[in-house]
Order: structure tokens, then sequence, then C-alpha cells
């Protein structure tokens, strides 16, 4: 942040009113010299840790090792900061929240760090930024046990319905009631994954669940996702296809997990592409920057509006939807949190990207491991059964 004045305003008066906002503002200050001392703090700051010691700040100040643990920090973790600083190692964006502790209670504090410099362009010191989101977090945390529970309970009575589906199919002789009775089948099982999503997000971020990995083709998963969701591109006159690469072999992964990965990110490029645009669907071989020998690289590419830069990462937080693409569309902000915790829990990662084709739009890419080399006496896994791909 860079702080701006007229000419005409004095020092003195420059001085009294950046005080003036410091101490006015939501946020607690605390400022480190390059040795790791306290030097300044603001207002806000010094009401909080008098609140959490019971004391006030001696000669200004509180003692440095005393606040710093306060909001957070462990020695050793603050040694290594002051002296990256030192270093000319420019911390970056740090933004997180950490537990502090109050009276055997926890509270939560969003915490953030800014190097300090002189008007030389030489480093000075540290600015330590906090704010209280205890709230905040457990507002969070009980939205969280809210929908997990909802969403539990909502289960049961989508399978009935999905198994009723199932039941009957095979019972249909008239083509056009087969339609219906399949349709009806594909809506509910896209339901249910989107139950298991709500849930295994809840898991993930609990660190509750873990992938049932096996060997699969994500080939022939794909053109199952792609088939399922023709329907739904055609009647919005997209062009939805699949590009795959036959060099790429098996992966190690969860087998629902990729196929929900790939029915939110094929059912979101449909859902951001304008009629007559293209959704394509592309399988290849990862690249050396992927770090996956073996592995592979699925992008799906829409011809929408895009996705700005500033909200690519933010789109994949739980319950945010960006507006920038266009006007409302339905969903829930859940699809692409469950996809960033699922690829990431197999061992792959997955991001946002400007689509290079001349139409423009977005891709979402994201990465999987290769089948992993078993020793001799787990040779035999190597063999399990792959289902061919269908292109």
């Amino acid at each position: 942040m860079q702080l701006k004045s007229h000419k005409s305003i004095d020092e003195q008066t420059k001085s009294e009113w950046l005080t003036t906002i410091l101490n006015t503002t939501t946020e607690g200050f605390v400022i480190l010299d390059l040795n790791g001392s306290v030097k300044m703090s603001n207002q806000p700051a010094d009401n909080f840790l008098a609140t959490m010691t019971g004391k006030e700040p001696v000669n200004g100040v509180f003692d440095t090792q005393q606040a710093v643990s306060i909001i957070g920090y462990k020695p050793v973790e603050l040694i290594k900061l002051i002296t990256s600083i030192r270093r000319g190692i420019i911390p970056e964006d740090s933004r997180k929240v950490v537990p502090v502790e109050e009276n055997g209670s926890i509270r939560y504090l969003e915490r953030s760090e800014s190097v300090l410099t002189n008007k030389d362009g030489e480093t000075t010191g540290l600015m330590i930024v906090f704010r209280d989101v205890t709230e905040q977090v457990e507002r969070e945390e009980w939205q969280r046990e809210f929908t997990s529970m909802v969403v539990h309970d909502l289960k049961n009575p989508v399978s009935a319905i999905f198994t009723s589906f199932e039941w009957m199919a095979p019972m249909i002789n008239n083509s056009d009631v087969a339609m219906i009775v399949q349709n009806g089948r594909r809506t509910t099982q896209q339901m249910l994954d989107m139950i298991d999503s709500l849930l295994d997000v809840a898991r993930m971020e609990a660190g509750k669940l873990s992938a049932d990995v096996e060997a699969i083709s994500v080939q022939s998963i794909t053109q199952q996702q792609i088939e399922t969701l023709q329907g739904m591109a055609i009647r919005k006159k997209i062009k939805l296809k699949l590009e795959a690469d036959p060099d790429v072999g098996p992966i190690w992964a969860d087998r629902s997990m990729v196929r929900r990965i790939l029915g939110n990110l094929i059912d979101n490029a449909i859902k951001f592409t304008p009629a007559q645009g293209t959704v394509l669907v592309s399988v290849i071989p990862a690249t050396p920057q992927d770090k996956l020998e073996g592995g592979c690289r699925v992008i799906i590419s829409d011809t929408g509006k895009g996705i700005p830069v500033k909200d690519r990462q933010r789109i994949f937080s739980r319950f945010e939807m960006v507006g920038g693409r266009g006007k409302s569309h339905r969903g829930t902000g859940i699809g692409l949190s469950f996809c960033k915790q699922a690829v990431e829990t197999m061992g792959g990662k997955i991001w946002a990207e400007d689509n290079p084709s001349p139409e423009g739009g977005s891709q979402f890419v994201f990465t999987l491991p290769a089948v992993p080399a078993f020793d001799e006496e787990s040779e035999g896994l190597n063999e399990l059964p792959i289902e061919p791909a269908v292109i």
C-alpha cells in the first residue's frame, strides 16, 4: 500500500493523520525491526494483546517474544522469516488463518506479513497485520456441519429414486418412456454425485477421507461422461468433443472421484459456453513441468467469456461463484472446490487458464499420476485389468 498526500500538508499533520488511521482501523499492526524486536504497534493490536495477556505494554510496546507468540508465531518460524528478509527474500502473500489460545479457548486470527522499506528501497523491517476472525470461522464451521447434516439426509431418498429408475429400465418396452426413464436415471445420478461431492469436501477438509486408488483408464471414464452430458450440449447447440491421445497409459486414481471431477468440469464448460460454441476435452500425456512421469493431463476448454485472472484461485473455494463469466447461472459453488480437493488428494494439480484458441474462453487443466512401479512381490498389481477407451 502506498500513501500519497498533497505537498502543502506539513509533516506533523501527515504524522497525526497516519496515527489516527492506524489506530482506528479494525486490523492490528505490529512492526518488527530486522533483529526481530517489536518496535511499534497500533491501538487495535495493543488492545488485543492486552486482552490476551491481562497486562499493559511496557515502555509503549509489548515484550517481543510474548507478542509474536500470542499472534501465532513459533520462535523458529519467526527466526526463519526474519533471516529470509535479511537475505533479500521477500515473502509471498502469506495470508492465513491461525488458531491462538485464550484462557483455554481457541480464537482465530487472519494474519499476513509485509516487508517495510525506506525511500532508497532498502528493507528496514517487517509489518505483521492481523484481525480476529473467530466469529467468521465459527460461522463457517456451523455452515459446514449444517450442510453435511442436510446433504446426508438427502442421500437416502435420492438413492431410492435412482434405484427405482434402475429397476424400471429393463421393464420398459416403449422407446419414449424408456428415454424418459433413462433421463431420470442420469439426472438422479448427477444429484447423487453432487451429494457425494458435498460430503467428500467436508471429509477432506477434516482429513477423514482418502482416495481409493486403482489402475484405471482416464480415456474410458472421460468418454462415458461425454456421452452422459452430450444431451445437455445438444440442447444448448454446443459442440462437445473428445480428443484422447492413445499413448496415455493407465493412471493411479480413484474411479469415482475422477468421474465426478470430469462431470463437474464438463458441466461447467457447457454451462458457460454460448450457443454455437465448443467444449473440447483433451486427454494427453503429462508434460515435464507436471513432474508426473507416465501420468496424464486432462484439459477441458470452452469458448465462453473466460475467467478474470484475479478470480482463478478464488473459484476453487467452497461456495464461491464468480460472476465475471456472464449472467447468473445455476450452481452451488461446491463443484470446483471438490475438484481441487479430490485432484490434490490423488497427487495431482488443477488450475484455470485462458483458452489459447482464437475463439478465446477458458480452460481447466488437471493432472493425475501414472500407476506406480511396484516391487517384485507386488508385480502382479501392474497387470490390473484396464477397460479400453472408446473414442
